[in-house]
């Protein structure tokens, strides 16, 4: 009984394996096709433009120095005026004009931080558009070869699945004719069994190679910048 279950079995799955895998029977010495091109390749712009944002976020920080330079040197003349002031020596207008050049220097200080910083976030989104540029170069064959065999495994699903209806309306058939423990029901519910276990491996390995290359076109998106 054993070998009478398998040999159906054997057959069906010939049936579904081979349905994709590619013809056999090419002539001798053809020449296997080329490769496909990257299509994730390395932008040479994103590149530039992390260079040349690098180079900006320099400026702006020397930009910073100096501007905290002007604030250092009213801030020392507005502590010496205010010692003079106590004694008398300088007007209280004086020192409010030296507080007045203070504030003035703070606040170009504040607007030199701000330029720094929004490059310093165009630097941020920049590097990490270079960096998923990169890994989409890395990885493109590979989501290429994931492709093809998530493509294989749906085209084996559907012929499990209707081996799987057409034995399914096989055993229901034999149903209506023999008893439970007739030994032709009995293969035909075996062979029913098998091919159900397959089609539930066939979709959750589907399932899970087209999750891993969702998760690998997300982790290597390269977006607008924000």
């Amino acid at each position: 009984m054993t070998r009478s279950v398998l040999c159906p079995l054997a057959v069906l799955l010939a049936a579904g394996w081979s349905a994709g895998q590619p013809p056999k029977g090419d002539p001798p010495g053809k020449a296997d096709p080329a490769p496909p091109p990257n299509r994730f390749p390395m932008n040479p712009l994103l590149r530039e433009e992390v260079e040349l944002l690098e180079a900006q976020l320099g400026t702006k920080e020397a930009y910073i120095r100096a501007a905290e330079v002007a604030v250092d040197g009213p801030k020392v003349r507005l502590a010496r005026l205010a010692k003079l002031a106590q004694a008398g020596t300088v007007t209280e207008d004086e020192v409010e004009a030296v507080k007045v050049e203070v504030r003035l220097a703070e606040a170009q200080l504040a607007i030199r931080k701000a330029e720094a910083n929004e490059v310093a976030v165009k630097l941020k989104h920049a590097r990490g558009r270079l960096e998923r540029a990169g890994k989409r170069a890395a990885v493109g064959p590979d989501l290429k070869r994931a492709a093809d065999e998530l493509k294989t495994l749906l085209e084996e699903g559907k012929v499990i699945r209707q081996a799987v209806e057409d034995k399914r309306a096989r055993y229901e058939k034999l149903r209506r004719v023999y008893d439970q423990d007739h030994p032709e029901l009995e293969r035909a519910g075996a062979v029913l069994k098998a091919l159900e276990v397959q089609a539930i491996a066939n979709g959750v390995k589907a399932a899970a190679l087209e999750r891993k290359i969702e998760q690998a076109r997300i982790d290597t998106e390269v977006g607008p910048e924000k």
